[in-house]
């Protein structure tokens, strides 16, 4: 890994045991099952918490089913489907968090492996909001889940109405096991009336974040051709939040298609840009799994009846007392 990204590491909003941990993962050395069965240590490779595979150091910090709930469930809203580098995965995030992310996530992973070893070793097992709340502990400036005054928002767990005049377009990608993506998008006004739905095949993506991206791309060049002039935009990827909000310089093509986006901008009066869980995102993350039945459609005023009970349930949440 690059120093300026074990410097990125090091200096990240949480205590040093956190980071101490993410630095032991990087470099492979957690005393995970797997490693101590090599070693002659321990008999059963196997993860103690499902039983059912070998225990790396991804499986247990990121692709355990339990584990993987915890992270959905985390501010982050992070989803580990598959088996993967470690090493690479903190590449690629690190390039694109800043502290204050980098900072929540190192909090989480330290509380998964801490709450690892107490089942393990103490028999103790601990809830998701209990892991949690033990997170937000662990952050000198305590943006997890803090009822203090200085406490930063959680992010919404359901999909919010924007502000009158203003108009809220969702966007997701999805991505096949064959690397083939499709993006969808709705877009809604502050009484939750859908105003436009699209879906479209985005050909083969070489990673899941240039396929947010070019989604992203497309939205906006639709939203422009419907003529939508005053936007919102969510989205549920946080590599692609999080790049947006970089200083530019960098030479990819996740770059020249942020900057593409970018580009777009002057289309509109209002612009705004920001990142929510993936359950706020439901109606979106739905049609860009139709976008590979669908392929290029646009709905005005409606939207498919495969999202309508979706997007009556966010109407609903929205109207919920906070």
């Amino acid at each position: 890994m690059p120093p300026a990204l074990w410097m990125k590491l090091w200096k990240a909003d949480a205590v040093p045991q956190c980071c101490e941990t993410a630095w032991r993962a990087c470099l492979d050395i957690l005393p995970v099952r797997s490693i101590l069965h090599r070693r002659g240590v321990v008999g059963n490779p196997c993860c103690p918490r499902c039983s059912e595979v070998e225990e790396t150091v991804h499986h247990a910090l990121f692709s355990c089913p339990l584990v993987r709930m915890i992270w959905f469930a985390s501010p982050l809203n992070l989803r580990f489907d598959e088996e993967g580098s470690v090493h690479d995965f903190f590449l690629s995030f690190l390039a694109t968090a800043d502290t204050n992310i980098a900072g929540i996530f190192l909090a989480v992973l330290y509380s998964v492996w801490q709450a690892r070893n107490e089942l393990l070793f103490k028999w103790k097992d601990s809830s998701i909001d209990q892991l949690l709340q033990r997170a937000s502990s662990l952050r000198p400036s305590r943006v997890l889940l803090d009822d203090g005054p200085r406490a930063v928002q959680v992010l919404p767990s359901s999909w919010s109405r924007p502000l009158s005049g203003v108009c809220k377009m969702n966007i997701d990608a999805s991505v096949t096991s064959s690397k083939e993506a499709g993006a969808g998008m709705v877009m809604r006004n502050n009484h939750g009336e859908v105003l436009a739905a699209a879906t479209t095949e985005l050909g083969p993506v070489l990673s899941p974040v240039l396929a947010e991206a070019l989604g992203m791309r497309w939205a906006l060049r639709l939203a422009t051709k419907l003529g939508f002039r005053r936007i919102w935009i969510e989205t549920d990827c946080l590599e692609l939040y999080t790049f947006w909000n970089r200083q530019g310089g960098e030479f990819s093509h996740l770059a020249t298609v942020v900057f593409d986006c970018r580009s777009l901008l002057p289309n509109f009066d209002v612009f705004n840009f920001t990142f929510v869980r993936r359950t706020s995102n439901g109606a979106a993350d739905a049609l860009a799994r139709l976008a590979f039945h669908y392929g290029c459609m646009i709905w005005i005023e409606e939207a498919p009846s495969e999202i309508t009970s979706i997007t009556q349930d966010d109407v609903l949440a929205s109207m919920a007392p906070s």
